[in-house]
This record gives structure tokens, C-alpha cells and sequence, in this order.
């Protein structure tokens, strides 16, 4: 009798003390604090929560984090394209973060786990497949999540008729080393197919690493419905920036991090406005970022003040793409970026370094403008500059042909996720 009251207190107890320790996470070590008491906890807590008896197909996604950036929007589209009459959605994140974009993500999942909150570092792995076989989850899609990765030796085994799909983006610059393509690649036994986002890096991807050419699939980052049947207005962003409808209006949208590479808009309005003399010509970098105070010192030393705005975070970014007449991508690597699809999706062609995915967005000249990768890029990247603002006309016919590109090829690829996530379900 003693015993059975004892296990109905520790029962009482759990919750309560389970959530202290939560709280606690960040000012006290976790796993020092709970130690094999752990597992125990989260599986009377957590992990204890009852599925309802839906006969939906039961989709985990594991992602790094929902902070404002591209590899989010693109995650945000693939959910916003599954049907919701087929999917009942649960999402874990792996790092810690602010999560912004939580609530955007809330509209598409029945629960959401934010893993530094829920568990200690080193029972991460464990309680992704923990959660997998209590929801009895028929897909898994994996994207940039190193504890989900690490969980799939325990969760194909417990369940070989679950589907699973990771998506890889990039293979990063070369202090990245390759990015995520060794973690897929090491675990490619477990995983039903690696989905990637250009016919580049599927090349790539096969070239350095031994996985099955029949396994590795190209769904390219698409454009959601919102998006493209957006009208945006120019008003706001034209009074603000061009009243007098004089300027040619040059666009950056991304990070200012290294890896986007916003300082060299700066040297390229340095060789155009100092150097060339065109003085009408107005450069707008939209973001946050590390970099942000560096590109304000460089804009200073180089008297650019009046040729070159720090917009910070835009919301409304379409209406500022559709006012501008190029948009500007630096990043010596990239996979297929939204924000080039966005452009083109309001006419704004996109000038681009031609590198990675981007030769298979942008047709040189016919819907956009690409730089070569030599010499001087900032210098390239002028010379094609002025090559637009001599040649309006010709412009005007690439504005239109960018959004029939987009139209064409980047609006339904989320249809082929629903399909391999469906397969045999």
C-alpha cells in the first residue's frame, strides 16, 4: 500500500517538477541537475500527451530553428502546400533562438517542440525518436537538424514503413564543408530520399559522396500562392525613396553576414557613383545582421550617404522589390534563393553571380542578368549595372519574362513533397 502511494506522489510530483527545471534551463545545467531522472520525466510529461485517433498521415519535421530567414520561408511553403485535410503536423527545432516566425508555423502544426527547452543536449536524439513512436508517425522531414539526423538509427528500425525526406539546401562555402551533404550521406541507409534544390547540387552531391543517383531527387524552392498573387503597391517605398521618379533603384535583401556578401554592394556604388559618375543611382539593403555597423563605416568612408540606405528589417519587401529596378545578389554561393524568385515573381529581374543554383533560375539576359565568378567581381558586377541603365528597353522586356519564369517553373514544385510523403501511405 506504502509502494502504491509513493508511485501516485511521484506522479503528482512529476509535472510540477519537470517544469521547474524547464525553467530553469539556461541558468542551471539540465542535465547535471535531472541526470537519469530525465528520460523518466519527459515520458510522464511530454512525451505523455495522447494522440487523438486521427487517420491523417502524421508528419514530423525537424528544423533548426523559426527565425526570419530563407531556409524558414522555404519550410513555411512546403507546409502551406501539403493539404490539411491529408497531414496532421508536428515540428521540432534543434538550436536556440528567438523563433520569430513561431507564429507563422503554429498555423500548419498540431504541436511544436523547441528541443533546448525540452530536453538536455545530450537526450535530444533520443526524445526526437521517442516522439516518433508515440505519435506513430508515418514521414519524417528532415532539413538542417543534427539531433534528427542522429535519431534515425532508432526510429527506421522501430518503424521500416516510415517515410523519410531530408532537404538540403546547400553545400556552403568551403569553411562550411559542405554544409549538411556528409550528415545526409552518413545516414542515407535510413533515409527513403534526399531531396535537393538545383540539378548543381545533386551533382555535386553525387560526385563527392556515395549515395544512389535514384535517391537523390530535385524539387526546386517554389513561390507560394500568396506571393504570387500579391499586387503590391509602390507608393510607400517611392515617396520615400524617389518622389521625383529619377533614380535607378539597385536592391539587396538577405542577412548582412558574411555569407551574403553586402559589402560588396558598397564597393560596387563606390566603382558606379565615385568612380563612373552616376549619380542618380540609389542602393537599398534591406536586412539585419553582424555586418550591419561594418557596411555603415564603409558607406561613411566612402561618401556614400546619400547613394547608398540601411533600411533594416522590411516587412512589406515586395513592394520595395517591385519599385526597384534590379535586385542584387552578392553571395559568392547560393542554392536557389526566395528572395530571387520573389523578385521575379513582381518583374524586378535579378543580377546574380553565377554560381550554384542560379544559372537554372536566371537566363542571362532573357529574364535576368548573370555575372561571371573572375577577376574583380565588383567590378563585373558594375560593368553589368551599366549595361542595364544603357539599355532601358531591353530591361523592360527581361521584367517581363522574369515573372513568366516564375510562372512557368517555380510556382507547384510543393505537389511532389505531398507525393513521396504520401507514397504507399
Amino acid at each position: 500500500m506504502l509502494s502504491m502511494d509513493l508511485k501516485n506522489a511521484v506522479k503528482k510530483l512529476a509535472r510540477p517538477l519537470y517544469v521547474a527545471c524547464r525553467n530553469l534551463y539556461g541558468k542551471i545545467d539540465l542535465k547535471s541537475l535531472l541526470g537519469p531522472l530525465e528520460k523518466p520525466l519527459l515520458r510522464k510529461t511530454v512525451l505523455n500527451r495522447q494522440n487523438n485517433k486521427s487517420k491523417k498521415i502524421k508528419l514530423l519535421v525537424c528544423i533548426t530553428w523559426m527565425k526570419v530567414g530563407g531556409v524558414e520561408r522555404v519550410i513555411l511553403n512546403t507546409l502551406e502546400g501539403l493539404d490539411k485535410n491529408k497531414f496532421e503536423i508536428y515540428i521540432i527545432t534543434s538550436l536556440p533562438n528567438e523563433n520569430k516566425w513561431e507564429p507563422k508555423f503554429k498555423k500548419h502544426a498540431k504541436q511544436i517542440f523547441h528541443l533546448p527547452k525540452v530536453a538536455s543536449k545530450k537526450n535530444h536524439s533520443w526524445f526526437i525518436a521517442e516522439l516518433a513512436k508515440r505519435k506513430e508517425c508515418d514521414s519524417m522531414l528532415i532539413t538542417n537538424n543534427i539531433p534528427a539526423y542522429e535519431a534515425l538509427p532508432n526510429i527506421k528500425p522501430q518503424n521500416p514503413k516510415i517515410t523519410i525526406l531530408d532537404l538540403l539546401h546547400t553545400h556552403g562555402r568551403p569553411q562550411e564543408k559542405d554544409a549538411f551533404l556528409p550528415l545526409s550521406s552518413r545516414y542515407d541507409q535510413y533515409i527513403d530520399k534526399h531531396v535537393v534544390i538545383s540539378n548543381y547540387l545533386k551533382n555535386y552531391f553525387l560526385r563527392k559522396y556515395k549515395v544512389s543517383s535514384e535517391k537523390v531527387e530535385v524539387i526546386y524552392n517554389s513561390i507560394d500562392a500568396e506571393t504570387l498573387n500579391h499586387t503590391p503597391s509602390k507608393a510607400k517605398w517611392r515617396l520615400r525613396l524617389d518622389p521625383a521618379k529619377q533614380k535607378f533603384i539597385v536592391c539587396f535583401v538577405g542577412r548582412l553576414a558574411d555569407d551574403k556578401n553586402p559589402l560588396r554592394v558598397i564597393e560596387i556604388a563606390n566603382i558606379l557613383v565615385n568612380e563612373r559618375k552616376f549619380k542618380n543611382l540609389l542602393f537599398v539593403i534591406a536586412g539585419e545582421g553582424p555586418l550591419k555597423k561594418k557596411l555603415i563605416e564603409v558607406v561613411d568612408r566612402y561618401n556614400l550617404t546619400k547613394n547608398v540606405i540601411l533600411l533594416g528589417h522590411v516587412e512589406d519587401v515586395l513592394e520595395l522589390m517591385a519599385l526597384s529596378d534590379l535586385v542584387i545578389i552578392t553571395s559568392d554561393m547560393e542554392g536557389v534563393p526566395l528572395t530571387a524568385l520573389e523578385a521575379m515573381s513582381v518583374g524586378t529581374p535579378v543580377i546574380a553571380l553565377a554560381v550554384g543554383g542560379l544559372p537554372e533560375i536566371i537566363n542571362h539576359k532573357k529574364d535576368g542578368y548573370l555575372v561571371r565568378m573572375a577577376g574583380n567581381m565588383a567590378i563585373n558586377f558594375a560593368n553589368q549595372i551599366k549595361y542595364v541603365i544603357d539599355h532601358p528597353e531591353g530591361n523592360n522586356k527581361v521584367k517581363a519574362m522574369a515573372r513568366k519564369k516564375v510562372l512557368y517553373k517555380f510556382t507547384s514544385t510543393n505537389k511532389r513533397y505531398e507525393e513521396l510523403l504520401t507514397k504507399d501511405k
